[in-house]
């Protein structure tokens, strides 16, 4: 457990000034801690935080803490009585402070667990009930957190309620430990290799969710040191070994470190915590053509063919490369503020050599072809599929072959040829187009 700062172990000098500040004789000195607190704008500012026996207190921006922290009054002093719960990421460094009787406080800190066993200290010797924790994996808090002049009702995280006192919690610290050794040993992803700088979790501030996969959530994040912003993939490195998908993770790095092309996002930076591994990719801001044509229902082919010349061009770049991209639809394609597209997202992508078909049933069952279907092994000529389908789809406002049920949906793709509704004016060259890949 955390061995806790006390008055006795602050140098002579400064006792007067922690004196000036604790006037309660029985009030005891615990820990102190920079840390970031997320305002209600999302704005981020650097703050030095105190924890006695007896409250937290945001002492303000002191700069350099033990020696001036005390120099100024507090921003704010917070009971320890009143703090009611407390959200907690589980992958990253956000937690929630809820107070009951007033507004909440949003940190962010390597040192959340010293901070937070600080607090479970002082309640344990003020003989108090255990403190609801939510333990979450979400990585942005931000939509838990109740702000000054807010009326204290927005709702918790969706997970069990945990009540968790200063001994239990360090139990679970010690497990936690063992599972991320355990997790350590049991993966082997490489840090970008032409980065020459140190980067980590804690490069980024974590701004906002923008995606969500099968095994990845997608951050808006800003470098600290650049102020540049990225699309921020996290992966839990436990579902990846759960699910089996760790060479698909590598094969991803692989093609992401390959490829050059202005239709293909390209990986910046890659590196892991104990727990996850993070991709860092130029942040695109144009959104993904499934909001575009979700907002619009179809496009006219003008559109049509200004995205389709872009979406092919990246194509056949892959292809040229040995790469089967094998997830090619609206979501998966993001465009830029000029309104140029970018193919995204390799995780079930594939490098197969001339010759070689792979034989496994991926993608997205509006747009996966016959042959994956029909497991016969496919090569390349599955994209040429998508590309039909993706067509189609911004021509029509659906897949061909769209049904809720997705076995009639699958059996209609191995049988089936796509008819044209006759309520959308579509051209004989775009017919013509779409029914060449077929």
């Amino acid at each position: 457990m955390t061995e806790f700062i006390t008055k006795d172990n602050i140098e002579l000098e400064e006792r007067s000034d922690i004196d000036d500040l604790i006037e309660d004789s029985n009030e005891k000195f615990l820990w102190t801690g920079r840390i970031v607190k997320v305002n209600k704008n999302e704005t981020h500012q650097e703050r030095d935080f105190i924890v006695t026996n007896m409250n937290v207190i945001n002492a303000g921006n002191k700069g350099n803490f033990l020696k001036n922290i005390f120099v100024n009054k507090v921003r704010r002093v917070i009971s320890i009585q009143e703090i009611s719960a407390i959200t907690y990421s589980e992958i990253s460094e956000y937690f929630i402070l809820h107070i009951k009787s007033e507004y909440d406080y949003y940190l962010n800190t390597p040192l959340k667990d010293e901070m937070i066993e600080a607090i479970l200290y002082s309640r344990k010797k003020l003989n108090m009930d255990n403190l609801p924790f939510y333990f979450t994996e979400e990585v942005d808090l931000f939509q838990f957190v109740c702000y000054e002049n807010e009326e204290n009702n927005k709702e918790m995280p969706n997970v069990t309620v945990q009540m968790i006192n200063y001994d239990n919690f360090g139990v679970r610290k010690l497990k936690k430990i063992e599972e991320e050794n355990f997790i350590g040993k049991n993966t082997d992803i490489v840090i970008t290799p032409k980065v020459k700088e140190h980067v980590d979790q804690f490069s980024f501030d974590i701004i906002k969710k923008i995606g969500e996969g099968f095994f990845s959530k997608v951050y808006v994040a800003i470098k600290k040191d650049t102020k540049k912003k990225y699309a921020l993939k996290i992966l839990s490195k436990m579902d990846i070994i759960n699910k089996k998908f760790i060479e698909n993770i590598k094969t991803e790095k692989e093609i992401l470190l390959k490829l050059k092309n202005p239709f293909i996002v390209t990986l910046e930076y890659c590196f892991v915590s104990p727990t996850q591994i993070f991709m860092a990719m130029p942040y695109i801001p144009g959104g993904e053509l499934y909001y575009h044509l979700r907002k619009r229902i179809r496009f006219t082919e003008d559109y049509i063919l200004f995205y389709a010349s872009q979406i092919l061009e990246g194509l056949v770049y892959l292809h040229s490369m040995n790469i089967v991209y094998r997830d090619l639809k609206p979501e998966n394609i993001i465009l830029d503020e000029n309104g140029n597209i970018l193919l995204a997202d390799f995780g079930i992508s594939k490098i197969l050599e001339k010759g070689s078909k792979a034989t496994s049933f991926v993608g997205t069952p509006e747009y996966v072809s016959p042959e994956i279907v029909l497991e016969q092994g496919h090569d390349k000529s599955v994209d040429v599929w998508s590309f039909g389908i993706l067509l189609y789809e911004m021509a029509i406002g659906l897949p061909p072959f769209y049904s809720k049920n997705k076995r009639e949906m699958l059996k209609w793709i191995v049988k089936a040829n796509p008819k044209f509704p006759r309520s959308v004016v579509t051209s004989d060259s775009l017919k013509d187009l779409i029914l060449s890949v077929y």
